[in-house]
């Protein structure tokens, strides 16, 4: 009877595949550009990124412990049971653009990282992981008003910072896991300033100017299981120094900055806690989560303008059954959630700008219990144009494939 059942879970796993593949073909194909303008500031939008499951509830995670789910926030939820594993993640997204100037739609496509889990021993855990810091991508246009010589001047910009990590998992005791990890932060930030002439006597001219930085930091993370019901976590991530080196092409030279006058850049420490509550067949989970951007700095000069940056998650999953021996549509798990962010951006009345969003998602599992496709689906509002000049509105698909199997199994 077993393996009646079993028989399907191959054909699943390729449906399962291909299913993912075609939602997000279009974060593949699509060009690498969802401009918003509260990306020129800083280092870009802050990119929160739990896993794809959390990204249906709301982006709530932070306290949750799953056999199948990679947590790239909190690494102490890790729960492979001897499986390595390895999970990759992708993101799609439309961005409704709207300013008090004009109003434009611009799509982006991209990977949001990948973790590949090893279990060392029965007690500790290897992870390493690549995982998205920060996102800017930005187009904006100013035109001359002086008459003598009229022109239009349009930036672009496109770059992020993001991490290379690893680190370990350790079971303290049998409901406390603790995590330490090192990061690498890396990054590269290209903008060009194109100015296109009225007056045919004057050539038009691009000026290109592009950046590279590079630090690290370190992360410590914890879960505890209180009991078969209530599970909580905690986070801790450092701040990091990077060195930021830029170099300038202009129309006319080229000029590249020595070693001598690199940038020091602060980017800013953060923190985050999160509590879980396990029934029989629902998981809800609340998550809190900030960032202390009014820390950030120019070689020890703080960037006016910007506040801490704080989210607040809520979601809830519900799966019929967690039986392998029951129905593929029993063991299917249906997510639901939404957050609230307080963005690092002010206007000019020191309010800062906010962003709501609402998400559904769904975890198909294939191979019995050694893979798991996830799917995401967020719409929501960031600005407002009344208040801060310009406003987003986000649909966006995010999607993992997480697979495992046993490398490593002891021989009597």
């Amino acid at each position: 009877m077993n393996t009646i059942r079993n028989k399907p879970a191959m054909s699943i796993h390729r449906i399962c595949a291909t299913l993912l593949t075609l939602a997000l073909f279009p974060a593949l194909t699509a060009p690498a550009r969802a401009d918003s303008y509260y990306s020129s500031i800083g280092l870009g939008l802050p990119k929160y990124l739990v896993s794809t499951k959390a990204s249906g509830m709301g982006g709530a995670g932070i306290g949750v412990m799953d056999r199948i789910t990679l947590n790239s926030l909190n690494p102490a939820t890790l729960n492979v049971q001897g499986m390595t594993t390895l999970g990759v993640n992708c993101e799609y997204e439309i961005s409704d653009n709207q300013s008090n100037v004009g109003s434009a739609v611009t799509r982006y496509g991209n990977a949001m990282g990948v973790q590949f889990v090893v279990p060392v021993q029965k007690k500790v855990t290897l992870f390493l992981m690549l995982r998205p810091l920060t996102n800017s991508r930005y187009t904006l246009a100013y035109t001359s008003t002086d008459t003598t010589l009229e022109y239009t001047r349009t930036i672009k910009g496109d770059g992020g910072i993001n991490a290379g990590v690893i680190g370990l998992q350790y079971n303290l005791k049998d409901r406390l896991f603790i995590a330490a990890l090192a990061n690498f932060n890396f990054g590269a930030f290209n903008e060009q300033w194109e100015y296109a002439f009225v007056d045919d006597a004057y050539r038009d001219a691009t000026d290109e100017f592009n950046s590279h930085l590079w630090g690290f930091g370190y992360d410590l993370s914890l879960f505890y299981k209180l009991n078969s019901t209530f599970s909580i976590g905690g986070l801790y991530r450092s701040a990091s120094r990077l060195n930021m080196a830029t170099s300038i092409d202009l129309s006319s030279t080229t000029a590249t900055e020595s070693d001598s006058d690199r940038i020091k850049i602060d980017y800013p420490a953060a923190f985050g806690a999160g509590i879980a509550v396990n029934l029989k067949k629902w998981l809800f989970a609340a998550d809190y989560y900030q960032q202390q951007w009014q820390e950030y700095a120019h070689d020890g000069k703080r960037v006016e303008g910007l506040e801490s940056f704080q989210r607040f998650s809520l979601g809830a999953e519900y799966t019929d059954s967690r039986s392998r021996l029951e129905g593929y549509r029993r063991r299917i798990s249906w997510r639901l959630g939404g957050y609230y962010s307080r963005l690092p951006f002010t206007n000019a009345d020191g309010e800062n700008v906010h962003e709501t969003f609402l998400s559904f998602g769904c975890g198909l599992p294939f191979s019995v219990t050694a893979g798991q496709v996830d799917i995401a689906f967020e719409v929501g509002r960031r600005g407002d144009v009344s208040r801060f000049m310009y406003e987003d509105t986000i649909f966006r698909l995010s999607g993992s494939l997480t697979g495992g199997e046993r490398w490593f199994q002891r021989r009597y």
